[in-house]
């Protein structure tokens, strides 16, 4: 019992809600993932602008009615110095306006991707001087064969990549699922980009280039509509070429018929090839040039020091969405200790990633290659 006593008690960081309130699916995501760990402790927020749902989060969430704010330049005023970062969980559209206003009042801000909506309003955002007080949360980099996979591409057991495949389709926009989830309003407009880029292809260029360590220097993209939903764009493929001599291949939508989360991973190199299914998370397939196919799990006795702190429980008890986000907050905790920035993002990833989907836009309307 004594030793009991004397354990030293972990100090939390202290964390703020802009946005995330019970209505948002993935804000409750964000207090669970920013929970698991023990790092983090959400301590206040400004969950809504309807101040039911406002308080109402705030109970859920264990966050005392008078750190529970139904203004955020009340929010602003008052937590400025009782907190050590903000969640920023809105719709993307309304990133700018906050981020700019806590960068500004000098808050650290943990951004839901996409960090804006266009590369212009980044722009703005890099004038700001402490624009470098903040991280993006691209949740599947913290899947641990996700890593995994970016070892084995550093450590060219695959011989140089010659082409990448990545599809994530997905089935929100089909009658059957949106009889049975309500899509948010802000969803069914496209603005300026579709919205798809900002829920979907974000993902994939950041996943691309995590792994490869370099971005397209051309890309052609093909928009289209095919849920029958006025006003949006429901699907994007995108050719991708690279200046290493990679060619690409992208694919998002959300009126793909019996797909729940289809994310896929394809890398093809000389040597061989890599194939990862984000609904089959603790497993990839490494194909050899002699025809031999081995499937990996996350039991590999030379799985990477890295990996080993982000797995939770033992094999056959599946880690999945969660905890890779929780490995996401986990990763911003280190960067706040020691500066690491292995794992998580900045600006100016997110602004790589904004010009690269602007692009591929651009090249739909065009109806040609846009250089990059």
């Amino acid at each position: 019992m004594e030793k009991n006593r004397n354990l030293k008690k972990k100090k939390h960081l202290k964390l703020g809600f802009i946005g995330g309130g019970i209505n948002s699916t993935i804000g409750k995501i964000h207090y669970l993932a920013s929970k698991l760990d023990d790092n983090w402790k959400l301590e206040s927020g400004f969950f809504s602008r309807d101040q039911k749902d406002n308080i109402k989060s705030a109970k859920e969430f264990g966050v005392p009615l008078n750190r529970n704010y139904n203004k955020f330049e009340l929010f602003l005023k008052k937590e400025k110095k009782l907190l050590d970062a903000v969640s920023l969980i809105t719709p993307p559209e309304t990133h700018f306006y906050y981020l700019k206003k806590l960068l500004e009042k000098n808050f650290f801000v943990i951004c839901d991707k996409p960090l804006v909506v266009s590369s212009t309003e980044i722009k703005k955002i890099k004038k700001i001087k402490n624009y470098r007080n903040l991280r993006i949360t691209y949740n599947y980099t913290g899947y641990p064969i996700v890593r995994e996979l970016k070892k084995i591409i550093s450590e060219k057991k695959l011989g140089k990549i010659k082409k990448i495949l990545f599809e994530m389709p997905q089935d929100a926009l089909t009658n059957n699922s949106r009889k049975k989830i309500k899509i948010k309003n802000w969803r069914l407009k496209d603005r300026h980009l579709p919205n798809i880029c900002y829920d979907l292809g974000s993902h994939l260029f950041n996943l691309a280039n995590f792994l490869l360590l370099e971005n397209p220097s051309s890309v052609f993209g093909n928009y289209f509509n095919s849920s029958g939903i006025k006003n949006i764009h429901d699907n994007a493929m995108i050719m991708l070429k690279y200046k290493s001599g990679i060619n690409g291949f992208l694919w998002f939508g959300k009126s793909a018929v019996g797909y729940r989360n289809g994310l896929k991973l394809r890398i093809f190199g000389k040597k061989g090839s890599l194939t990862w299914h984000q609904m089959k998370p603790e497993e990839f397939e490494l194909s050899k040039l002699d025809g031999s196919i081995i499937k990996y799990d996350l039991s590999s006795s030379n799985l990477q020091k890295n990996n080993k702190e982000c797995i939770r429980y033992k094999l056959g008890h599946p880690s999945g969405f969660i905890e890779a986000f929780a490995n996401s907050y986990n990763d911003i905790s280190n960067y706040f200790q020691s500066k690491r920035t292995d794992y998580t993002f900045g600006v100016n990833e997110s602004e790589d990633i904004t010009f690269l989907l602007e692009k591929s836009f651009e090249s739909h309307k065009k109806k040609a290659w846009v250089n990059v």
